[in-house]
């Protein structure tokens, strides 16, 4: 006969006592310190974009003020 196909009730023991990890990144690693330098980029290339947009925004608007038949935004 093998070995048991069940697991013993020693394994279930250390499961239930294992301690859980966090998800996130500690504070002290370089994993935060790259995770935070990350969202700092993000946030403005988001800016950024937004700003851009805006810019389009009142280019198209004052372009469609010179047409005779101005075209309606679809956006």
């Amino acid at each position: 006969m093998g070995p048991p196909l069940y697991p013993s009730p020693l394994k279930y023991r250390r499961r239930r006592k294992a301690v859980s990890t966090s998800h996130y990144a500690q504070s002290n690693t370089i994993e935060h310190e790259l995770a935070v330098e990350w969202r700092v980029l993000q946030e403005q290339s988001s800016l950024w974009w937004k700003a851009l947009r805006q810019e389009q925004a009142a280019e198209i608007e004052q372009l469609n003020s010179k047409l005779k038949n101005p075209i309606k935004n679809s956006v």
